[in-house]
């Protein structure tokens, strides 16, 4: 009986941690860094290699997988290619509503823009519009010394995701 109830505990830790853990996106120009994680079970980031041009890692749990992106591409156009066109009901998916509000559940923790036109006269027009628009993790900076880069973190939970497609 014991176990039963351990087993049971076990199993709702493991699913609201499933719920409440963090599904991340960052997108980060200056340090290569493009990757999508949710916190202690899976992640993938593309970064680039010397014999590919770019490389998917995945991470789930304690597996560990490195993928080619332009051969994931290529197998993928095959693919397509030695396929017959069979007529299929057409699915309509979910309505533009669920999308919607799907959306609106991300949360944005981090945009930060350092931008350069490489005209100073551009530059200076706008500085003032950066100022008033940089407000809390919103920062937009424009620099006079040719740098660009933007990192965007992004983060939701399963939570939010689920209550807002049952809305």
């Amino acid at each position: 009986m014991w176990w039963l109830i351990i087993l049971l505990t076990l199993l709702l830790v493991l699913l609201l941690w499933l719920l409440w853990a963090p599904l991340t996106l960052v997108i980060d120009s200056s340090q290569g860094l493009y990757r999508i994680s949710w916190w202690g079970i899976a992640s993938a980031r593309i970064f680039a290699h010397e014999e590919q041009v770019l490389m998917i890692r995945f991470n789930i749990f304690f597996l560990r997988k490195n993928l080619g992106l332009v051969d994931m591409l290529n197998k993928e156009k095959k693919a397509k290619t030695e396929k017959s066109k069979a007529k299929k009901k057409k699915y309509k998916g979910p309505g533009w509503r669920k999308i919607k509000s799907g959306i609106a559940s991300f949360r944005v923790k981090e945009f930060h823009v350092e931008l350069d036109t490489g005209d100073y006269v551009w530059n200076a027009w706008l500085f003032p519009i950066a100022y008033f628009v940089s407000r809390g993790n919103v920062r937009l900076q424009i620099n006079f010394n040719r740098h660009n880069s933007a990192r965007i973190v992004i983060e939701n939970r399963m939570i939010r995701l689920l209550y807002a497609f049952l809305k």
